[in-house]
């Protein structure tokens, strides 16, 4: 999830697809793996609007620590496939027990 995409759902702004879709479902599992510059990562209000989705109840995956798209190294990579399939699989498995 972008820092972008992230604050429009915290806003509840839903001008695309994608943040219109999370609008709508905000009440099902939804799992961010957000991804950005580790300066974007760190700002405040980013960590804020994260704050709010999952005081709503949605879930994250990461950043991890390592070379983002600029070429530096910092916390803002995207969690590796086989970690995000995990924890989706995981979240499955709590919402069959319910």
């Amino acid at each position: 999830a972008t820092a972008n995409i992230i604050g429009k759902v915290a806003n509840g702004i839903c001008d695309d697809l994608l943040s219109a879709t999370f609008c709508v479902c905000w009440q099902k599992p939804i799992l961010l793996a957000p991804a950005m510059n580790g300066n974007m990562w760190n700002n405040p209000v980013v960590q804020r609007n994260l704050k709010t989705l999952k005081e709503m109840g949605f879930n994250s995956i990461g950043p991890t620590k390592g070379r983002l798209a600029d070429g530096t190294i910092a916390e803002g990579r995207m969690s590796e496939p086989k970690d995000i399939l995990e924890r989706i699989e995981k979240i499955a498995k709590n919402i069959k027990r319910q």
